[in-house]
Parts: structure tokens; C-alpha cells; sequence
């Protein structure tokens, strides 16, 4: 599945899919297919309580971002001073050790530092070592929540590509009937017949599973 459709509107895809099988529900109530009608009402009434889940969780993760980049400067804030204070505090041979950690990223780096240091250093280090760990160890908490809410969102917009694509298809079945059913040239006929369901494709996977 690609990138392009995880960030794409896809709620404003599903609201449209939406609309148009409540307008054939109602052209089909109006032709008496009162089954039928009842029948793509129920569905699209259940795609609308999944696309507001999605909704809820886009939320979450614009939250959770901004949590991150909150965690991730707090330590990048602690990691600087902890370099400072191990440049400053250690002598320079053991110093030299912990600094040059081959251009890591900050989060593994600060926690090679942490990991290397001994008892002896530590102490002498003083709190910035509690600091710097703190840091890190709301940063991990934070990070692992990120990947969990990206991976309910996730779901939830598969859910609701895969619920859009068997209402789309509902909606062109009853589309056809209405056709059949309807007299020629007539105004519902037209415009029934003006009416056109787009939507993607739904990952096989999920079309198959999420129902």
C-alpha cells in the first residue's frame, strides 16, 4: 500500500462515497426498493462511525507528534549538557571515550554514553547523569507510543478504504437496479444515471479480513 494514500484525505473520499449511497437510498425508497434502500443506509451509517474513529485517531497522532518534539528537545537539551560535563569532569582520556561515538543519531548515542560509564564517573558526573537518563527514558515512552498510535490509525484507515470499496460496489449494484427498474428518460432516471462512485482500491489483505 502506498505512502501516498496513508497521508492522502481519505475521510473526504469516504464522506463522498457516503453521500451518494444515501442519495440512491432515497431515489430507491422513492421507487419503493425499501429493502434495498434500508439495506445501503445501514451500510453507510457504519462506514460513518468508522471514518470518525479515523478522524479521533488523526487527532491522536497530531498530539503524539507534538509530545515527541517536546521529549526529543528536552533531550537533546539534557544530552548536550551531559557532554559538557563529561568534557569537563573527566579526564581526557576517558572523556575522549564516551564523546566520539561515530556520528550516531542522538537517542543511541546518549544511551552509549550512559551505558559506558562507570561507577567512579558517574559520581562524578553528579545529577546531570539522572538527567540525561530521565530524558531518555521519557523519550523511549514517547516514541513507543508514537509507533502505537500510528499503528491503530493505520488499521482504522485500512478498515475504512476496504468499508468505502463494498459500499461503492453496493451502491453501483443498486445504481444498475434503479436503471432497470426506473421508466426511461425519466428525471430520477437522469439523475441516477449522472451519478458516478469513485474510491481506491482496498489493500487485498484488508478487503478480505476487515469487515
Amino acid at each position: 500500500m502506498s505512502r501516498r494514500w496513508i497521508t492522502s484525505a481519505f475521510t473526504d473520499r469516504a464522506a463522498i462515497v457516503i453521500d451518494n449511497a444515501e442519495l440512491l437510498a432515497d431515489e430507491a425508497s422513492d421507487a419503493e426498493l425499501f429493502i434495498e434502500a434500508d439495506g445501503l443506509r445501514l451500510l453507510a451509517a457504519r462506514l460513518k462511525i468508522h471514518v470518525e474513529e479515523a478522524e479521533a485517531r488523526g487527532a491522536d497522532i497530531t498530539r503524539v507528534r507534538h509530545e515527541r518534539a517536546q521529549a526529543l528537545d528536552v533531550l537533546r537539551r539534557a544530552s548536550h549538557r551531559f557532554c559538557l560535563e563529561i568534557e569537563a569532569r573527566l579526564p581526557f582520556e576517558d572523556a575522549v571515550l564516551l564523546l566520539t561515538t561515530a556520528r550516531l543519531s542522538l537517542e543511541p548515542s546518549t544511551r552509549y554514553r550512559l551505558e559506558r560509564i562507570t561507577s567512579a564517573q558517574r559520581q562524578a558526573l553528579g545529577s546531570v547523569v539522572d538527567d540525561v537518563t530521565k530524558a531518555l527514558e521519557a523519550f523511549h515512552r514517547v516514541e513507543q507510543l508514537t509507533f502505537d498510535t500510528a499503528s491503530q490509525a493505520y488499521r482504522t484507515r485500512a478498515r475504512v478504504q476496504a468499508l468505502c470499496y463494498e459500499l461503492r460496489n453496493d451502491s453501483e449494484r443498486l445504481k444498475a437496479m434503479l436503471l432497470v427498474v426506473l421508466p426511461q428518460r425519466s428525471d430520477a432516471c437522469k439523475r441516477i444515471s449522472r451519478l458516478v462512485v469513485r474510491t481506491r482500491r482496498p489493500d487485498a489483505w484488508f478487503q478480505h479480513v476487515l469487515r
